[in-house]
């Protein structure tokens, strides 16, 4: 797996891993597989992972990769809501470029199976946005609570999918306070 890889290149025994989106979801992938070399686990919105991908958020992947436009982007990503500010366009530009520069052999990200997410016994935060639109936070609620039994779990106030971007100040806390823990 290329990321025990990167990080046994690192010299990296334990780590603490943070992921957002697909890396939420490489995050948990990689737990699973090495729980020992994990700390604790911090997933923002992971897809994939807690509740499957609405169909209508696949179809905005395609869509994006296909014409990234500030519009496809901004659909793609779950923006828009009415209490968000316009995304930034250093946003967008790494949304573009990251597109632009996919690796076209590159899967989608497989479900991953409660035996899996089992494996995870180290303490876990899950940051959900109340806006979230690629997943349904209320099914990734229920099996988060069922798969990890050191879970701290937090619904954000007015944020969507990028919830970093949406509420940046408030996830830095919540992550800084879980690392501190």
């Amino acid at each position: 797996m290329w990321l025990d890889e990167t990080l046994v290149g690192l010299e990296l025994d334990k780590v603490f891993l943070c992921g957002l989106s697909i890396g939420g979801w490489n995050a948990a992938n990689y737990t699973g597989f090495y729980p020992k070399k994990v700390i604790k686990l911090i997933l923002l919105s992971p897809v994939q992972t807690l509740a499957k991908m609405y169909f209508s958020f696949f179809f905005k992947i395609m869509k994006m990769g296909f014409r990234p436009t500030r519009e496809n982007v901004e659909n793609y990503i779950g923006w828009g809501s009415e209490k968000e500010e316009s995304l930034p366009n250093s946003i967008i530009k790494l949304f573009t470029i990251s597109v632009m520069n996919m690796n076209s052999n590159a899967s989608f990200p497989k479900w991953l199976k409660k035996e899996h997410l089992l494996n995870v016994t180290m303490p876990v935060l899950l940051l959900l946005g109340e806006n979230e639109f690629a997943f349904s936070i209320k099914r990734a609620t229920k099996r988060a609570k069922s798969v990890f039994r050191n879970l701290e779990l937090h619904i954000v106030e007015e944020a969507s999918h990028l919830l970093c971007v949406s509420k940046p100040d408030k996830i830095n806390h919540k992550v800084l306070e879980f690392l501190m823990k």
